[in-house]
Formats: structure tokens, sequence, C-alpha cells
């Protein structure tokens, strides 16, 4: 199988939905890594960039940088450095309109770069992007169109008021300034 295709078929298959995508589980990062992590290396390498010149291939490589890396990296500043590869190719990509070209879900997680930047701009860009989504949602995924979105802000509203996301600061060697710490020791996480 096209590998592509089997980054897809694995995240938006059968298991597809929001405990498989956030649940943090150690199978789920077991099985992505046993599976995924020669892709995630050649798309960290640049080796994937052929990808970029068809909506579902650009889907698979962004899932792959994207949630990937944050998956077998968690809390890793590599997860994060990696990460941020995707933001490029999603850019590529509104520009020449793919996201109006995927299904619901993978045009959610095409926008998921700019939910994980630390740059106020590009969280505002997000925000921007996931209240179009929830415009554009089909009855059926308006409650998921919902949940993006308020995690969109969420985000947003952290890099705002923080100008970077405090749970983040162990993996880069940042201290913590007083308010975020009151942050981290009152449950948060981002």
């Amino acid at each position: 199988m096209e590998r592509s295709l089997a980054i897809l078929d694995y995240w938006f298959g059968p298991k597809a939905g929001q405990e498989f995508w956030f649940g943090a589980d150690e199978a789920t990062d077991r099985e992505v890594r046993e599976k995924f992590s020669k892709d995630l290396d050649d798309a960290v390498a640049g080796k994937l960039k052929a990808w970029e010149d068809d909506p579902e291939r650009t889907v698979a490589l962004v899932v792959l940088l994207d949630q990937f890396s944050l998956q077998l990296f968690r809390e890793q500043r590599r997860s994060y450095d990696q990460a941020a590869l995707a933001l490029p190719i999603v850019e590529r990509a509104l520009a020449r309109g793919f996201d109006r070209k995927v299904s619901f879900f993978k045009r959610a997680f095409l926008y998921m770069p700019f939910m994980h930047s630390e740059d106020l701009a590009l969280q505002d860009k997000g925000v921007e992007l996931f209240s179009q989504l929830a415009a554009d949602a089909p009855p059926e995924h308006r409650e998921a169109a919902g949940g993006f979105l308020k995690f969109a802000k969420i985000h947003r509203d952290i890099v705002k008021e923080y100008g970077r996301f405090p749970g983040r600061n162990e993996g880069y060697g940042r201290t913590n300034t007083p308010a975020e710490q009151k942050y981290l020791d009152e449950g948060g996480f981002f």
C-alpha cells in the first residue's frame, strides 16, 4: 500500500475519533512508532516533498509531522520542532485550496499545526480557519467542529496570555515565570 494511504487509513480509519486522536495512549504511541517511524524520519528529512502535489497526500504528510511527532516524542523539544515543520506545508496547501478538497476531519487535521504554534499571529489564523470549518460543517460534524474551534481558542488564549505554551517549558529547557508555574500547578497542560 502506498505509504500516504497507509497513514490516512490508520489515522482516519475505524479507530478514528477523539479518544484515539487525543487520548495519549501508550499502545497507540507504540503502534504509530512501529508502523510509521521510518515515514516520519523521511518527512523530517524532506524526502516526502512530492506528497505536497496532492491534497490527500498532503494531509498524510501533515499528520506525520504534526500528530505523529507529538505522539512519539511527547513533551520533548523534538516533538515541537518537528511539528513546526508542518506549518509551511499547510501554508502552501491553503494557497492551493487543498483544504477545500478533503473531507471534514482531514481538513481539521490540516489546520491543526496552527493550533500547535507558539506564534500568536499563527494562532489567530488557526482560530479563523477553525471558525470557517465550523461554519462549513455538515450537521453530522457540527459538534466535532465546535470542539475543534473551542480548543483552537484555548490554545490561542494561552499563547496570548503567556507568549508561549508553559507546558513546553521543560522540554525546551525554559524557566517558568511565576504566572506560568501557577497555571501548571492548577492543572494547565498546554
